[in-house]
C-alpha cells in the first residue's frame, strides 16, 4: 500500500482486481489530488485485512530465538508504523510513497539497540512486550 502513487504511476496495480471491480474502482481516472471515494474505501478495505495478517504474524514471534524475536518485534513494529500512517490518510498513499521520517526512523533504531523492540498490539503481550 505505501508504494501505490507509484505504481499508479507506472500503471502497475497490485490490489486484487476483484476488489477493484467490486468497489468501482476505475485506475485510469485517478487524480491524487480528489481521490474517489470509492478507492479511498478499498484502500481502507485493504488495510483492515492487512493488520489481521499482522495479528496472525504477531503470534508466530515468541517461538523465536531471542535474536530473531528482537528482529522481527523491529520489523514488526516499523512496518506497523506505516500501516497505522495510511489507516489515519489513506490518501496519502495516492500522492507519496508512505515512509517513516529521519527522527522516526532514529527512534526505532534506538529501541532496537536498547533491547526496546515492540509495543505495537499485534506482538503477544500486552502490547508493550519489549522482548525482556
Amino acid at each position: 500500500l505505501g508504494d501505490m502513487c507509484d505504481e499508479i504511476q507506472k500503471l502497475e496495480f497490485f490490489l486484487p482486481t476483484d476488489d477493484l471491480e467490486a468497489f468501482g474502482v476505475d485506475l485510469s481516472r485517478h487524480n491524487p489530488l480528489r481521490p474517489e471515494k470509492s478507492l479511498l474505501r478499498l484502500i481502507r478495505l485493504q488495510v483492515e485485512r492487512i493488520e489481521k495478517l499482522f495479528a496472525d504474524g504477531g503470534q508466530v514471534v515468541s517461538y523465536l530465538s531471542l535474536d530473531g524475536q528482537r528482529t522481527m518485534k523491529s520489523l514488526i513494529s516499523v512496518c506497523w508504523q506505516l500501516l497505522m500512517k495510511i489507516k489515519l490518510q489513506p490518501e496519502q498513499v495516492l500522492q507519496t510513497k508512505v515512509a517513516l521520517s529521519p527522527a522516526e526512523l532514529r527512534r526505532f533504531k534506538f529501541k532496537h539497540v536498547m533491547g526496546l523492540e515492540g509495543g505495537v498490539p499485534v506482538l503477544p503481550g500486552d502490547g508493550h512486550d519489549y522482548g525482556h
